[in-house]
């Protein structure tokens, strides 16, 4: 897929953790300017290194980070009946 403003993509070199969207590009388009989907976050890239997400890629990567919220959400409950029982 082409590289254009608006296209989601991940970085290789931080291992596609993150979800962007290409907001801008430098001059030459040698590097993106890009804006986090899931986190306020702001950040620039060189162009070879970023990997454009189709659908496929999209929905597992945010099935893993539901996993990821709800396992959480399970430790946050666990630590909140532990501090309880401790009264």
């Amino acid at each position: 897929m082409k590289l254009e403003i608006g296209s989601i993509v991940t970085r290789n070199s931080y291992k596609r953790d993150l979800l962007f969207r290409i907001v801008g590009f430098s001059e030459d388009r040698t590097i993106a300017e890009l804006a986090g989907e899931e986190l306020r976050l702001w950040a620039d890239a060189p162009v070879d290194d970023l990997f454009v997400v189709d659908d496929k890629h999209m929905s597992e990567h945010r099935q893993v980070e539901k996993e990821k919220e709800e396992s959480s959400f399970k430790l946050f409950r666990q630590d909140y009946y532990l501090l309880r029982q401790k009264r």
